[in-house]
């Protein structure tokens, strides 16, 4: 029973418009992608990316769509810079906002 329901959300997700995405009385659109600055530890460079995706999905779509907590689909990809003793990360994710 539950992996039809599941298969039947699924459905529905896919089905869904590429310019605004409508879920849960929410609204939300296409990925963020930003990269932070260079850190010394993983926490720093986890940081850094969150915030460089705020600031970019503020810029993009207003504050009400600038929280990462609340965004979906959230990633955070991270690796070693070419000297290979920081850490840089990218935050990938869509900003969602609740209905006003």
């Amino acid at each position: 029973m539950y992996r039809v329901h599941a298969l039947v959300l699924a459905a529905a997700c896919l089905a869904l418009p590429t310019t605004e995405a409508h879920a849960f009385g929410d609204q939300c659109y296409r990925d963020v992608r930003a990269q932070g600055s260079v850190q010394n530890t993983m926490g720093r460079a986890r940081n850094a990316a969150i915030g460089a995706w705020e600031n970019a999905a503020q810029k993009r779509h207003g504050s009400r769509f600038a929280d990462w907590y609340y965004s979906g689909d959230r990633t955070i990809d991270c690796s070693w810079d070419t000297s290979g003793t920081r850490i840089v990360c990218k935050a990938t994710a869509l900003p969602c906002g609740r209905k006003r």
